[in-house]
C-alpha cells in the first residue's frame, strides 16, 4: 500500500512538472517566437531632370551678333550643363503577420547612399496585423554632363543600387525584432532577423 501511494505521488508530481514545463514553453514561445513581420515595398513614382545652366567646361566660340560685332558665346551644340535630378518614392511598410508591431524605427547605414529625405515614421503608432503605412521619400542629385548623357530619371537611380533599410520593432512583450530591406540592382528582398546588425547606425527624417 505504501509503495502504491508513493508511486501515485510520483506520477502526480511528474504530471505537475510536465504541465508547468508545457505552460512555460508555451509562454516562452509566445514571447520570443510570435514575432511581427514587417516588409518594405519601394516604388519610384516620379522622376524629373531639369537644366540649371551651362557649366564653365562648355566650349566657347565666336560669332557675330545682330550688329555685326564678334562676340564670344557658349557652344550650344557641345554644351556641358548642370542638371538637377529628382526622384519621388512611396515606401510602403506592411505587417505580414498576425502580431502587432510596436515602437517601429527605420534605420539606415550612415556612410551608404540613401534617400535625400523621407517622411517621419511615428514610432509610437503600432502597426496592426495586415496594416500598411506609406511614407513619402525623395532622392536628389546634380550632375554635370552633355544633354545627350543626362541621367534617365524614368529609371531607378543608380546611386541607390544596394540600398538597405532596417526596420526594428517590438512585439507586445517588448522583445525586439528586425527586418532588412535591400534593393540590389533591380532585385528587392526582405529578410527577417532577430538582432540589429551594427552597420545600421543612422536615423534621419526631413
Amino acid at each position: 500500500m505504501i509503495q502504491e501511494s508513493k508511486s501515485t505521488d510520483t506520477i502526480a508530481i511528474i504530471a505537475i512538472i510536465v504541465s508547468v514545463l508545457t505552460a512555460l514553453i508555451g509562454f516562452l514561445r509566445a514571447v520570443f517566437f510570435n514575432r511581427p513581420r514587417l516588409t518594405i515595398d519601394l516604388r519610384n513614382t516620379i522622376g524629373q531632370s531639369q537644366p540649371k545652366g551651362y557649366s564653365s567646361k562648355t566650349p566657347i566660340i565666336e560669332e557675330k551678333n545682330h550688329c555685326g560685332e564678334v562676340i564670344k558665346v557658349y557652344d550650344g551644340n557641345n554644351a556641358i550643363s548642370f542638371f538637377s535630378c529628382e526622384w519621388e518614392f512611396e515606401v510602403t511598410i506592411t505587417n505580414n503577420s498576425p502580431n502587432t508591431a510596436y515602437f517601429t524605427e527605420m534605420i539606415f547605414i550612415k556612410d551608404a547612399k540613401r534617400f535625400t529625405s523621407i517622411q517621419k515614421l511615428n514610432k509610437n503608432s503600432p502597426i496592426p496585423s495586415e496594416q500598411k503605412i506609406v511614407l513619402a521619400a525623395k532622392y536628389k542629385m546634380v550632375e554635370e554632363c552633355h544633354g545627350r548623357d543626362r541621367t534617365n530619371t524614368g529609371k531607378f537611380p543608380i546611386d541607390l543600387n544596394d540600398l538597405e533599410i532596417l526596420l526594428q520593432y517590438n512585439n507586445k512583450f517588448r522583445v525586439k525584432f528586425a527586418s532588412i530591406y535591400r534593393y540590389s540592382r533591380g532585385n528587392p528582398t526582405n529578410r527577417f532577423i532577430r538582432f540589429k546588425p551594427k552597420r545600421f547606425n543612422f536615423k534621419y527624417y526631413c
